[in-house]
């Protein structure tokens, strides 16, 4: 009876805390999301701090760089951006002119759903007028969504810094609320999951960056109208797992074949060309998406459309990730055979201590430090033999 009563209480305190966690789900993303920004820029942190750089000396630059491909990213296309979105309003104005006087002279239905349509003249004072307050009011939420999200980006790119800085100290603050014999073991799972999820936002973050820089060159060669804008759109486009091909080359063959078939064409395969290229040689490079199941994906993407749109589409995969990740060490954990006692885990820490000894006696610049702690390592195996033989 205790125990099912200690079951129901389990039960349901973990339904509460689903429950909570929704509630404040904005929260929690924002959260994950700085500690999955943080998992990206570590790597390169390392590298840097390898190479004799200061912890902050080494995160400043890995920011840095980030923060200058963004800038170089908006030199190259911010005029021809700025440009090309008041052309294709222009072009959008006198293309409903034109259509709308078409179907005023039209057959029956054409010139019905013309009459129901607002004139040229008065379709500006639709949109802003009292007609078009639904609209503008969107156009304001849009608008609002956009600097929420921008905020949300640059307060986990704050917040990333900070779980980069107290790695070891955030690593044993969560750990401490585990059992003593559960900490290894969810540490190493720990940093499995942290180093598949850098690997996945380094990878689409550079497949995207790449993409727009090698579409805008292209479209510009060719002379595909909008090449900025298409080349943006392809660029995060991309980002999205299944449906991101058919997002990119779909608005490159509209505005290719307003402009004739032989350019929709050429545009289409240069696009479907660089497509490839990211997904045969670049992603390979920076991510091994073939050690992860796709259905666990897809099965994500239903789940956080609902509630997230775009952007649940573009957290499934590394949430995928790292759930298989979790799964996979779990399984191997009980999988693994435990060992005998205390006495074959101290002979197995030996063996490995030796090794690593004669590999520092191999070496003439090997660092003092690294032999202190050998030998640090080796007083406290030989405390550890006269407990065990005293317990025994």
């Amino acid at each position: 009876m205790k125990r099912l009563a200690g079951y129901t209480i389990l039960v349901l305190a973990t339904i509460t805390m689903v429950i909570l966690l929704w509630q404040v789900r904005s929260v929690v993303g924002l959260f994950f999301l700085s500690l999955a920004l943080a998992s990206a820029a570590r790597p390169p942190v390392r590298h840097l701090m390898q190479r004799g750089l200061p912890l902050w000396l080494a995160l400043l630059l890995t920011y840095l760089l980030g923060l200058a491909l963004v800038v170089g990213l908006a030199i190259l296309l911010g005029s021809s951006l700025m440009s090309e979105l008041y052309d294709l309003a222009e072009n959008l104005a006198l293309a409903y002119e034109n259509t709308w006087l078409a179907w005023m002279r039209g057959s029956t239905s054409q010139q019905a759903l013309a009459a129901r349509l607002p004139p040229p003249s008065q379709l500006f004072e639709t949109i802003t007028g009292p007609q078009g307050g639904l609209l503008a009011q969107r156009i304001l939420g849009l608008a609002a969504g956009v600097s929420s999200f921008l905020a949300g980006i640059i307060a986990a790119l704050v917040l990333s810094t900070y779980w980069t800085v107290d790695q070891a100290r955030f690593e044993r603050l969560w750990l401490s609320l585990l059992p003593a014999s559960q900490r290894q073991p969810a540490r190493l799972i720990w940093q499995a999951i942290e180093s598949g999820v850098g690997a996945y936002i380094r990878s689409e973050i550079g497949q995207s960056f790449v993409g727009i820089v090698l579409l805008f060159a292209g479209y510009t060669v060719i002379g595909l109208p909008y090449p900025a804008l298409l080349a943006l759109l392809g660029g995060i486009a991309w980002l999205v797992p299944l449906v991101g091909v058919v997002l990119t080359v779909a608005p490159v063959l509209v505005i290719g074949l307003m402009e004739g078939v032989g350019l929709a064409i050429v545009a289409v395969l240069y696009t479907i060309t660089i497509l490839l290229v990211l997904e045969l040689i670049v992603e390979p490079r920076l991510f091994n998406r073939r050690r992860y199941s796709s259905i666990l994906t897809v099965l994500l993407m239903l789940v956080l459309i609902e509630d997230f749109g775009i952007v649940g589409l573009i957290m499934a995969p590394p949430l995928s990730a790292a759930l298989q990740i979790l799964f996979t060490n779990l399984l191997a954990a009980q999988k693994t055979p435990p060992l005998t006692g205390a006495a074959d885990q101290l002979t197995m820490l030996r063996e490995r201590l030796t090794t690593v000894e004669t590999a520092l006696q191999s070496k003439e610049d090997a660092p003092p430090g690294i032999s202190n702690i050998a030998a640090r390592l080796n007083k406290l195996l030989h405390r550890a033999d006269l407990v065990i033989r005293n317990d025994s």
